[in-house]
């Protein structure tokens, strides 16, 4: 609420005096009390709260709108929140068990998911917590009504499994280390009482597929899974193996022409790395737009004038399109290749090379699993990347292990940027001082300060408006943090492109955000692939 002066209160729960915790039960309700005694004491305006003060008389209704739908209602657009209610509590209300709810929502094309202390409404991309829907349908309210938790009843149901498997799964699929903490949290998802937690954990803790690695640095114990450390074994393995094969030839000739093209030393360094590295291993580090995706095109120019068949592979599907555009090769995702594999379809031999894009987002059993074929086919793998950017959604982080063991080179000399500070900006932002690349930013006036988001918003779209205007055919992106300043953002650009006339009659469509209203000249982004319905999502529209 950044519109409205307010105060942020923090306290230590524990007291210093006593050593003992502060009760927390209720702790909201005790909190909304303080507020309202608050107020009448110095004579602040009184705000609406989740809860009833009976003694006051006042309305302590629930808001039917956070701040941000508020603005958007004013806008004359109906939320997501808005439309799924609508919709919905007729469904919640007239449930009579979960099996019965998870049906009617089925019905609508929705889906119930449950975070562990809370339950989640989707239809596959849009996610919208029940108690947003209504709060007598939280977690523990339906929980109240059905006489037990969601999850407890999918226990009951079989559909969650064995306990004791889910949990070890959920453990191990994420993190390649864990704490006693994490295996708490995730037995508390599966059990119904406090007996079956303690069991629970204590079964999990000595399971044998669990190794204790020792402690970390607060002293907490940290636990790995055996096939965790054995991937990285295998890995360690595969990545010496090959390190340790014969290079791959290449035209000299073409090696010689394209390194006289080049004209940064350090990408002409890291090229004949790449060529040259260590066996039928290569890999690249290197910051955003030092030139790592332009080293990687010169050296496929050279593998293929070499005789050999470069193949692109990407942790996402758009990024696969990326790669394949930029190298001009056959690229797909990493699981998109190994299930051709395991089909037996579009093997590699020693005449091809696999170039991982983005290879930072690998997880480590992935990354076994493709040096693994690699080394079997005879193949030449070649990673690229930049690790401090982006992690893995597995567990591990190979990339890095593997620049380690082979002695990658990394890039550090932005090219994307012309001007030196915008070079050093970038190096900046890539090593997580932020602050000193804004300042630098706003010392040669490319930040634009604005007395409230009012104001920023309506300069963006303003500013927006005149950029197409001018360049046409570039690119202008507006970006914000919130869905609510993203919807603004819309509409005001929407309203300058109809003043200047370049927008055709109106007209309402339904969708799974709820209504929008598009015309002629409207540029509508696919957020997701539906093949059911014979069309794919088209890059910028």
């Amino acid at each position: 609420d950044t519109d409205h002066q307010h105060i942020h209160m923090v306290f230590n729960r524990v007291s210093p005096e006593t050593g003992k915790a502060l009760n927390m039960s209720h702790d909201y309700k005790r909190l909304d009390q303080l507020g309202r005694a608050l107020e009448q004491e110095y004579g602040w305006s009184n705000v609406r709260s989740p809860f009833t003060d009976r003694d006051s008389g006042m309305d302590r209704t629930i808001p039917s709108h956070t701040n941000g739908e508020v603005h958007s209602a004013k806008d004359g657009e109906q939320t997501v929140v808005d439309y799924r209610r609508g919709l919905l509590v007729p469904v919640f209300e007239e449930a009579r068990d979960w099996a019965d709810l998870e049906e009617r929502l089925g019905k609508h094309g929705f889906a119930l998911e449950s975070t562990g202390r809370g339950l989640v409404v989707t239809d596959g991309d849009i996610r919208t917590s029940a108690s947003r829907i209504g709060r007598q349908y939280s977690y523990l309210n339906m929980a109240d009504r059905f006489g037990k938790t969601y999850d407890a009843w999918r226990v009951d149901q079989g559909r969650v499994g064995d306990p004791l498997e889910t949990v070890i799964e959920r453990l191990t699929s994420r993190e390649a280390t864990f704490t006693s903490r994490d295996v708490a949290r995730e037995v508390y998802k599966v059990t119904r009482s406090a007996e079956e937690h303690w069991k629970l954990r204590e079964t999990v803790l000595n399971d044998p597929r669990l190794l204790q690695l020792g402690a970390d640095a607060d002293g907490r114990p940290r636990f790995a899974s055996v096939e965790q450390l054995g991937a990285e074994y295998r890995l360690s393995q595969h990545v010496t193996a090959l390190a340790g094969a014969p290079d791959v030839p290449v035209s000299r000739r073409a090696m010689d022409r394209v390194m006289d093209a080049m004209e940064v030393d350090e990408q002409r360094i890291a090229l004949h790395s790449m060529l040259y590295g260590r066996g039928r291993i290569s890999a690249l580090g290197g910051l955003a737009g030092a030139g790592k995706s332009a080293v990687l095109g010169r050296a496929k120019e050279i593998w293929s004038e070499s005789g050999y068949t470069v193949v692109g592979a990407v942790a996402y599907g758009k990024q696969a399109d990326d790669l394949g555009n930029a190298l001009g090769v056959d690229s797909r995702t990493l699981a998109s290749w190994e299930a051709s594999w395991a089909l037996g379809r579009d093997r590699l031999t020693d005449r091809h090379v696999i170039a991982v894009d983005e290879a930072g987002l690998m997880d480590t059993r992935q990354a076994d699993r493709l040096l693994a074929r690699v080394h079997e086919s005879g193949a030449k793998v070649v990673l690229v990347g930049d690790p401090p950017q982006l992690n893995p959604v597995g567990a591990g982080m190979p990339f890095r292990q593997i620049m380690q063991e082979i002695g990658a080179p990394v890039l550090r000399d932005v090219q994307r940027q012309r001007d030196t500070w915008q070079r050093a900006a970038t190096v900046h932002l890539s090593e997580g001082r932020a602050d000193q690349a804004l300042d630098a930013y706003d010392k040669h006036g490319m930040l634009h300060w604005h007395a409230d988001q009012g104001g920023a918003r309506v300069a963006a779209a303003a500013d927006w408006f005149k950029h197409r205007q001018s360049e046409p055919q570039e690119v202008g992106l507006m970006i914000a943090y919130s869905n609510a300043d993203v919807r603004a953002l819309n509409k005001a650009a929407r309203d300058w492109m109809r003043q200047s006339g370049m927008l055709g009659e109106d007209h309402l469509f339904r969708n799974s955000y709820g209504r929008t209203v598009l015309a002629t000249g409207d540029q509508i982004m696919f957020r997701r692939n539906d093949r059911r319905q014979e069309w794919v999502k088209i890059d910028g529209g």
